[in-house]
């Protein structure tokens, strides 16, 4: 979380939109349906970011410039929505209790020492208060929250499986392949003399010892297996078109390569694993998909809400420019 928060602040060059509010307390940057958010918090996002920027020697903007009232509402902006996602929540009968973020704030604090002193310091080192994180703690604890309930209801039936399983076929099937032989050069005049020499009755593995300038393949007698997608599209083209034991013409590459090819076997075909095979593994990719298009239609569906109907209302100077807006169009959280 502590990440996400100071990406949320990264620099940015947008132009703070006028912003105005009313019925507000003096203490809250902004306010979210009965919910107030309070400007301690958006300093103490503001002071994260500033630590972050002195550790990286760099000069954090001044307070009264533009750009810092673009920090300043961009991190206004992603309070709004914790505190969106917190209040609609709550009247989902989702909550938190003091205890449970009593004991996770003692459990992360352990991590940081052993002693109170040495906690602050860690906390102090990161640019946080011991405020700060019981916030951060809370909120992190409440999403837990809202996913367990969101993904309670989402199952996985054999008929997801199979739908799935033919939409993304492609993902689980091994694409055609061929094996042939090859002789590499830099030079499209010295391919045509080895083609010359290969029509007139040549032995190809010797000249792959002779002339091949690729080490990798001219171990190996020149044999190299071609997997369709994997190679350029001029070498695709030209060796799964080849018949088996044709030689082909010489092939330059925009590698700047030239090749000449030796079909040695037929095209192995496309093979899809079965469904059966990998159905454990499919499930979890199901499951997947399912829980983020559920989680992303309940974030959109708090957005329509709370977004319609003035139910937020921003202090003047803290409301987020418009890229950074959470009620902006298709925004579900600042970024």
């Amino acid at each position: 979380m502590r990440s996400l928060r100071l990406c949320v602040l990264a620099v940015s060059v947008a132009v703070l939109a006028t912003a105005c509010g009313s019925g507000l307390s003096s203490k809250d940057a902004a306010k979210v349906g009965g919910t107030g958010v309070p400007r301690s918090r958006v300093d103490a996002l503001l002071a994260q970011a500033r630590f972050n920027y002195v550790q990286q020697g760099r000069q954090f903007p001044k307070p009264g410039t533009d750009v810092y009232r673009v920090f300043q509402g961009r991190a206004t902006g992603f309070l709004v929505v914790t505190t969106m996602y917190a209040d609609k929540a709550k009247h989902e009968g989702i909550d938190v209790s003091d205890q449970d973020v009593a004991a996770a704030v003692a459990r992360r604090l352990k991590s940081y020492g052993s002693t109170a002193a040495r906690q602050d310091a860690a906390l102090e080192a990161q640019g946080s208060t011991r405020d700060e994180l019981t916030a951060e703690v809370r909120q992190d604890l409440l999403q837990q929250r809202i996913q367990q309930k969101i993904f309670a209801g989402i199952h996985v039936g054999p008929g997801d499986l199979e739908a799935y399983y033919k939409q993304h076929l492609a993902k689980y099937s091994s694409p055609p392949s061929r094996l042939v032989r090859e002789i590499l050069v830099r030079s499209p005049q010295l391919a045509n003399r080895i083609a010359v020499e290969l029509h007139s009755g040549a032995d190809f593995g010797a000249l792959v010892q002779k002339y091949s300038e690729d080490p990798g393949t001219k171990a190996n007698g020149g044999r190299v297996t071609i997997v369709k997608g994997q190679s350029s599209p001029d070498i695709d083209r030209l060796v799964f078109s080849m018949k088996t034991g044709q030689i082909s013409r010489p092939l330059t590459s925009a590698d700047g390569a030239t090749r000449i090819f030796d079909a040695l076997a037929p095209i192995k075909p496309a093979k899809a694993t079965p469904l059966s095979e990998i159905s454990d593994v499919l499930r979890g990719d199901v499951l997947t998909e399912k829980r983020r298009e559920a989680l992303a239609a309940w974030q959109l569906g708090v957005k329509r809400d709370y977004c319609s109907g003035h139910k937020i209302k921003y202090a003047k100077g803290y409301e987020p420019a418009p890229d950074d807006n959470p009620c902006g169009q298709n925004r579900i959280t600042p970024s």
